[in-house]
């Protein structure tokens, strides 16, 4: 499929048509928008956006009343072919704090290797307790030296909720919780989403993260899913190439605060 073809067919299941179980959808005046409940601000994002010069500062303020209002953040998602080609720098001006740029990359899994098709030679268990939940986000916190509470509460609502839209894994070595990551099952949609992937540091090298990408590919094409996305460090791309991935687009996180 050509990229822009695949670029377009992403816009649109991934960030126009999707829907975020327990998230509040609003679509208005250009922009795509969800809301989440008062105790979850990770659940305050704009995902989608495009409009002219004329009329972004405009939209960029009605999207900062509206969170101002609430006294909530809120993040917006820029990928380098939204409209206008200054919006990252607009968003700075108006109090925006920007984030790294990520990459977005995708694999066909018709064409994906032969060896992440095969049965993993690590253990890799699906996350069915949600007190296991905290071994996840223990891994995270060591890697990344982040509170990730936020990311265990909204993992506990898919497992408790909506089982259906996550699943989640841990990687073990001798019964320790060495590796973790998660994919989402969007409905209507080609896409299934990858997130996550973090293997501890001492034990890298095993091929845990390569355990953990095969088994949620298989889950996905299960599922009769043909397309997975993965949205990642920029450091991460040659690890993604290597295992079948292809670079699709650039995406920046912007994040505006209350106080700003």
């Amino acid at each position: 499929m050509e990229r822009n073809i695949l670029l377009a067919l992403y816009d649109r299941e991934q960030r126009i048509d999707i829907e975020y179980p327990g998230l509040k959808k609003e679509m208005s005046g250009g922009v795509v928008r969800f809301t989440g409940p008062p105790e979850h601000s990770g659940g305050n994002f704009v995902l989608f956006s495009r409009f002219g010069d004329d009329s972004a500062d405009k939209a960029i303020g009605d999207q900062i009343a509206y969170y101002r209002r609430r006294e909530q953040p809120f993040e917006w998602k820029v990928y380098e072919h939204d409209s206008p080609p200054d919006l990252r720098a607009r968003l700075v001006v108006q109090g925006f704090k920007p984030c790294d740029r990520d990459i977005v990359m995708v694999l066909n899994v018709r064409e994906a290797q032969e060896r992440l098709l095969r049965p993993t030679h690590v253990e890799v268990k699906k996350i069915a307790d949600i007190a296991d939940l905290a071994r996840l986000t223990t891994i995270f916190h060591s890697v990344y030296g982040l509170d990730f509470g936020y990311l265990e509460r909204l993992l506990g609502d898919d497992l408790r909720e909506r089982p259906y839209f996550s699943s989640i894994y841990l990687a073990l070595v001798d019964g320790k919780a060495a590796g973790a990551g998660w994919i989402q099952f969007p409905a209507r949609s080609q896409f299934a989403s990858l997130w996550g992937g973090t293997v501890l540091p001492e034990f890298r090298g095993r091929g845990l993260y390569r355990a953990l990408l095969a088994t949620r590919l298989q889950e996905a094409i299960r599922r009769g899913y043909s397309l997975l996305t993965i949205e990642a460090p920029r450091s991460c791309r040659g690890l993604g190439e290597k295992l079948g991935f292809e670079l699709l687009t650039y995406a920046h996180s912007c994040v505006w605060q209350p106080q700003n």
